[in-house]
């Protein structure tokens, strides 16, 4: 998410600086009053990303993200609008999607194997 003037600042000082216009704009995902983004936006962005994916002649890619960024892409892999912020993601977790025929499936979501 692109989080604009915000980026780099401790949530303690943005808090003291913008009150409550920065805890708003946490709770909602909101970041557009600090020239960032909102989930729509971040959506359009990830699904633009998931239609060039579509084009690319390669039969493996990996694509590093946030866990927002690879909830939206699951909206769009499984076409569905659900409430992407009432799952959550493990870090380093992996999620496999394949493009086959004209159409995504997901082969495996924020799988976490053991790390040796």
């Amino acid at each position: 998410i692109g989080v604009g003037s915000t980026q780099e600042v401790l949530h303690t000082e943005l808090r003291e600086k913008y009150g409550q216009a920065f805890t708003d704009a946490v709770k909602n995902h909101d970041y557009t009053p600090f020239g960032g983004e909102n989930d729509q936006m971040i959506r359009e962005r990830v699904h633009s990303f998931m239609r060039e994916l579509e084009s690319v002649q390669a039969e493996n890619i990996a694509v590093v993200g946030s866990e927002g960024t690879i909830l939206h892409m699951m909206t769009y892999v499984l076409q569905t609008n659900f409430n992407i912020h009432s799952l959550r993601i493990k870090n380093c977790s992996i999620s496999v999607l394949a493009f086959e025929n004209g159409a995504w499936k997901l082969e495996r979501f924020a799988y976490t194997p053991a790390l040796v």
